[in-house]
């Protein structure tokens, strides 16, 4: 009898170990991957880099010089204007949470926390960027932002992304002072970009931009499709190096409309242009 006992204990002794070892190696939720920044961050150096005087005096006092560029630049100018406005909150906290550890909110629910200051905008921030998981193997985020002194919590971003942060889409508001949607964002790492605005009686209601960076071979050059609802469908590509480039715009090119139209890497207009 007591050897029966014996056998008893020793079997919920190891049922009792099967069980921790099961649960031990059992894995806890892990946070998803981050959504990429990347795709949508354009590349607008080029453009950037010729409003610096006195180049800037140059191209605006020699129109005949400089009139491809001047073109490509008013195709470009309502885009930069707004990713600076608007997009400064995802290009700063995106890249700065991938320095910060995770909160676990819930089983499916993780928050970071990141605090920033601003040049551009001139502000400290504090970011909270929530992840839910979905049941279709999709992460919903929602971008939430701070101004010391200013407005606290304003919910600047939502988006959707795959589990490993490929691809996804991002709805982002004008500013805390505009609390309209104003841009639609769909990306897809190492491929694409796109990007609508989408606020209804904006005078640039409809206008897109599509754009994606070429392979080396291909002298890393940006292409670029800008459709504004006040200056016409631009195709423009240029050489993210050396800043030579071409546009091709039906409105804005009355003569030659249909052809490329270049310019060199000082933006002067180059002749034999392709």
């Amino acid at each position: 009898m007591k050897y029966f006992w014996h056998k008893v204990l020793l079997y919920i002794l190891f049922s009792v170990l099967l069980v921790s070892i099961f649960f031990c190696k059992k894995e806890l939720p892990k946070a998803p991957h981050l959504p990429a920044v990347d795709p949508f961050m354009l590349n607008l150096t080029s453009f950037e880099q010729a409003s610096n005087f006195p180049l800037f005096d140059s191209i605006i006092l020699n129109d005949s010089v400089y009139y491809n560029f001047r073109k490509a630049i008013l195709s470009t100018y309502y885009w930069d204007s707004v990713y600076v406005k608007c997009l400064f909150a995802p290009f700063a906290v995106i890249p700065l949470a991938y320095y910060h550890e995770p909160v676990s909110l819930s089983g499916n629910s993780w928050e970071w926390t990141i605090t920033f200051t601003d040049t551009i905008n001139t502000g400290n921030y504090k970011a909270s960027l929530i992840s839910v998981m979905l049941q279709n193997n999709q992460v919903q985020w929602s971008l939430y932002l701070s101004e010391t002194g200013v407005f606290t919590n304003f919910l600047w971003g939502v988006g959707i992304s795959d589990v490993n942060g490929y691809s996804g889409t991002w709805t982002f508001k004008e500013s805390p002072d505009s609390a309209d949607n104003l841009l639609l964002i769909e990306w897809k790492q190492n491929s694409f970009s796109k990007c609508f605005n989408i606020k209804k009686g904006d005078s640039y209601y409809n206008s897109s931009i599509s754009y994606q960076i070429s392979p080396v071979a291909a002298n890393d050059s940006l292409t670029l499709n800008s459709v504004l609802i006040l200056s016409g469908n631009s195709t423009l590509e240029w050489n993210t190096n050396t800043y030579w480039g071409h546009i091709k715009n039906s409105l804005l090119f009355t003569v030659n409309s249909n052809n490329w139209h270049c310019w060199k890497s000082n933006y002067q207009n180059k002749l034999n242009c392709q």
